[in-house]
């Protein structure tokens, strides 16, 4: 973290990390003083009743057809081409 020069680190509530996804948010508030960064967890975030996700999107990403394969991300970008399309 040091090498880097981390300021503020900002996770999901669900984030794991390192060996066999031990790592957690309380590890790294536990060690944030000693590193000089500070660690923010961020609560769930829904679209329509729907958990985003980092691994949906990349899926989604992956399938090349996020309009129909994440609802969330498909929606917000058929709604950003709509409104690009008007200008």
């Amino acid at each position: 973290m040091e090498t880097i020069g981390t300021k503020k680190l900002v996770i999901g509530y669900d984030h794991r990390f390192g060996h066999n996804r031990e790592g957690s948010f309380e590890q790294l508030k536990l060690n944030a003083t000693s590193y000089g960064f500070e660690v923010e967890e961020i609560p769930r975030q829904d679209v329509d009743h729907i958990g985003v996700s980092s691994s949906k999107i990349r899926q989604a990403l992956e399938k090349s057809d996020i309009e129909n394969s994440y609802p969330p991300i498909g929606e917000t970008l058929h709604d950003y081409r709509t409104s690009s399309a008007r200008r």
